[in-house]
């Protein structure tokens, strides 16, 4: 209800001020809410599954067969439904680091290598890439790339370390310069190998 004061200037009641202060608010959080909309939806990535590997799947780099390789494997799903398979964790990564790749909004999926075979990792053991912790460089034969060991806990990491050396490493310290380390020692041997021939 609106009202004159002595002077004749109109004086607002509480339900105007209300009404004008309440819409306020609402502005301010539809635009909290549209500035929360840049970022890719992390809580809906994080309720997407991991997709069973088949055994005609093909490596969405080198399209080889995933299922004749050794080694982890990897995963990354995308928000609108595309899911991109790689016959390595090494490839996985070469992917994901790409500079258009990297904000995808991607969930990425590994496999757990303290509880499956090297050789044919089951569906059933693929964990999140992002809380995994790795070894890169390990002395056995995985698929394309260095070998990068895939492993739920640092603790499995570490004792497949003392087996098969390499180095370890968390999700976020892996990156294209570290990727590129780990292809030295295969080169080094390849070009040795060529040499003694």
């Amino acid at each position: 209800m609106l009202a004159l004061n002595e002077t004749g200037d109109v004086v607002y009641g509480i339900h105007e001020w209300t009404l004008k202060y309440s819409l306020c608010v609402l502005l301010i959080i539809a635009l909290l809410g549209l500035a929360g909309c840049r970022e890719p939806d992390r809580k809906a990535n994080a309720q997407l599954a991991a997709v069973d590997f088949e055994p005609s799947d093909e490596c969405h780099i080198c399209g080889m067969v995933i299922a004749n390789l050794p080694g982890p494997k990897g995963e990354a799903l995308l928000a609108d439904g595309r899911v991109f398979k790689f016959c390595s964790t090494y490839e996985l990564f070469t992917w994901l680091l790409q500079p258009e790749n990297r904000h995808l909004g991607s969930v990425v999926f590994v496999h757990d290598m303290s509880r499956t075979d090297w050789n044919t990792p089951g569906n059933e053991y693929l964990i999140d890439a992002r809380t995994a912790s790795y070894v890169l460089g390990a002395k056995i034969k995985s698929g394309m790339g260095p070998s990068l060991a895939s492993f739920k806990s640092e603790e499995d990491a570490k004792a497949f370390m003392a087996v098969h050396g390499g180095h370890l490493l968390g999700y976020e310290q892996i990156n294209l310069e570290v990727l590129n380390r780990g292809m030295e020692p295969m080169m080094t041997s390849e070009n040795s190998h060529a040499n003694q021939q």
